[in-house]
């Protein structure tokens, strides 16, 4: 699956292989690995399954801004924000003693 589905090839597979060779070969090795597997997977119906091809989840700069947030998310997102405050405080309360010391 990771050499026949496009997903999977183009965000994990070929990267991976990429990284793993050095500059010339990582150019044309990684295609030719795939286009190796292509007639083994074709031979047992493998390659390209429209039924397992999943719908890509959208990035996070393309996601609908439009949605207003909800109560509960304020609430988490405060809740969030103190607790980092919080932190923040006692450590640079322990900074200055540490500096007085």
């Amino acid at each position: 699956m990771f050499y026949s589905l496009n997903a999977n090839w183009h965000r994990l597979t070929l990267p991976t292989l990429a990284n793993m060779l050095p500059i010339p070969q990582r150019y044309y090795v990684p295609a030719r690995v795939r286009e190796s597997y292509r007639p083994r997977l074709e031979a047992v119906q493998l390659w390209n399954l429209p039924g397992i091809e999943q719908e890509e989840r959208p990035h996070f700069w393309e996601r609908d801004k439009s949605r207003e947030p909800t109560e509960k998310d304020r609430k988490e997102e405060f809740k969030r924000i103190f607790e980092r405050e919080k932190v923040s405080c006692r450590e640079t309360y322990r900074i200055r003693l540490v500096d007085w010391i």
